[in-house]
């Protein structure tokens, strides 16, 4: 039977710390270098920084960034002048095996997502509402959802990528399939297959990484196929069908071949190919639009980030700019806000959950909304 490692991201690869030791990391509260004022931006150090993160959201009014971190099975809280203002208590006392790894925002609600895809829909003070288990309740004959990498909503539907077995096949090969589903949140069990891969195909690689490549407005959602051709395609409610859009960022085109990832001792090594990649590592939904984020590999081994903003409904490319991160910023994790979009930084990783994050630079929102020049804060 084919082995399916599980992601880091969204169901969470826990064992992990036992596995692969944290070796040199840096303490946690370190002398806090001085602030970076880039234009319209400001890049401040972390007061506190998080043991792993690839997710967060914004406080309804905008002043406090809620940053995921995995390692402490915590939601951080964090000012715009990067000042620790201490955990999320009320989540981690009042929900079970409290072991969160993604939390996104959809309307006044939150959706925090813990180990084995179970997620918790949390009100505008961050208490926990209801819980759904995708897994659990995405079980019918002959077929279940086994697995699920990446996820977003749309309404009141998930769209997913994850593992489905049908047991009993006739041939083998057809018994494990990877690909994307819409899972209903009240009734998963009457999922829907959109688009299916081999688990082998190279693609499936790219959502095991922890990157958000799935995004959403309103009950429209938008998928970033990693083909070896990248491109957006669009799912909307009730249909099978997936669309494609011809909007994409020219300079991320073509992707990138990397090692496999069979074991957590890849891991390492693969990051390491990745640190030295062009591609396309997040697709957000905003205000009307996809902005896709994309790395790219520089001479001497620094990465130049930019941001592409694309008009799903006229499908164009709208702009792309260059988001001016420190040289050291070799993973990024970014957030979207209405009055800020935080870029978090992040360091070379030295193995899972051994990473340095230590920075984030506050991009105005404003700025995203107009037309920014070669450089977005300026």
């Amino acid at each position: 039977m084919l082995k399916l490692l599980r992601p880091i991201g969204v169901t969470l690869l826990l064992i992990a710390t036992a596995v692969l030791p944290i070796q040199s990391a840096p303490p946690r509260d370190s002398p806090r270098p001085l602030l970076r004022v880039n234009g319209a931006c400001r890049e401040l150090p972390l007061e506190h920084m998080p043991g792993w993160t690839i997710s967060g959201s914004w406080s309804d009014d905008g002043s406090t960034l809620l940053v995921v971190d995995a390692f402490d099975n915590q939601v951080l809280r964090y000012s715009l002048l990067g000042e620790y203002q201490g955990p999320v208590l009320q989540l981690s006392k009042s929900i079970q095996r409290f072991t969160p790894s993604v939390l996104k925002g959809q309307g006044s609600s939150r959706y925090l997502e813990l180990a084995q895809a179970r997620m918790v829909r949390l009100d505008d003070n961050l208490r926990p509402v209801k819980t759904y288990d995708l897994i659990a309740g995405s079980q019918r004959e002959g077929e279940s959802i086994k697995g699920i990498f990446q996820w977003d909503l749309a309404g009141d539907e998930a769209l997913v990528f994850g593992d489905i077995n049908r047991s009993g096949r006739q041939n083998p090969e057809q018994e494990w399939r990877s690909g994307f589903f819409r899972i209903p949140l009240e009734t998963p069990g009457v999922f829907r297959s959109l688009y299916e891969i081999s688990p082998k195909d190279p693609t499936r690689l790219f959502y095991r990484l922890g990157n958000p490549m799935i995004a959403s407005l309103g009950e429209t959602s938008y998928i970033l196929l990693m083909e070896e051709r990248p491109r957006i395609y669009r799912s909307r409610k009730g249909e099978a069908r997936l669309e494609p859009l011809d909007a994409f960022p020219e300079s991320l085109g073509e992707r990138p071949t990397l090692p496999s990832w069979k074991s957590l001792e890849d891991y390492a090594w693969l990051m390491r190919v990745v640190e030295r990649s062009t591609m396309p590592v997040a697709l957000f939904g905003w205000e009307g639009h996809l902005y896709v984020v994309g790395r790219h590999s520089e001479d001497g081994g620094s990465t130049r980030w930019s941001l592409t903003k694309i008009d799903p409904h006229a499908d164009r490319v709208v702009w792309t700019t260059d988001v001016p991160l420190l040289s050291t910023a070799h993973h990024v994790t970014v957030v979207p806000g209405s009055q800020q979009w935080a870029w978090i930084e992040k360091g070379v990783v030295r193995g899972l959950f051994n990473q340095d994050i230590d920075r984030v630079l506050f991009l105005p929102a404003e700025k995203l909304r107009g037309v920014p020049g070669e450089n977005a804060c300026q």
